[in-house]
């Protein structure tokens, strides 16, 4: 299993767990958290629309040994809520995003059968004010299958 397989793993994982939540975008409608992968879409110019709600599933890093059979991987969320609400809770739309995840993994820190979850769980708020955009983020890290050596070199 790759980390890029995990990556995959976690976005589709994350949908399902955040599917039953709302958002508003900067048109005011409503819609689902869009859930992306590593970068966020390059904006080309100012008719380009902006990917809030957003829920960034990003790799940073990981390490593995020869002895270990497993591997472990670091993946950073990060999310961005837009609300125009003036009363500035725009944080407590992330931290539900936040608590449904860490619900979902303290459970069962299990996913796909593949991945294990160590249960050391970091989030944080952003502590600026940037109304009407609102920003939190989680570190995970995962222990994942690591790559054996085979024929002569086992």
């Amino acid at each position: 299993m790759t980390p890029l397989e995990l990556r995959h793993d976690l976005a589709s994982e994350l949908e399902t767990i955040l599917n039953h939540m709302n958002f508003k975008n900067q048109e005011g409608n409503d819609c689902k958290l869009n859930i992306m992968e590593q970068n966020l879409p390059v904006q080309m110019d100012d008719d380009d629309t902006d990917p809030y709600p957003y829920l960034l599933v990003r790799l940073m890093d990981g390490e593995m040994s020869e002895e270990e059979i497993t591997q472990s991987v670091s993946i950073n969320l990060i999310i961005g809520i837009y609300s125009d609400d003036t009363n500035a809770q725009g944080a407590d739309f992330v931290l539900n995003v936040i608590q449904d995840i860490i619900c979902r993994f303290r459970k069962c820190p299990i996913l796909n059968k593949k991945y294990v979850l160590n249960q050391k769980l970091k989030w944080a708020l952003q502590t600026d004010d940037t109304y009407p955009y609102y920003f939190g983020g989680m570190e995970l890290n995962w222990q994942a299958p690591n790559i054996q050596r085979e024929g002569i070199y086992s």
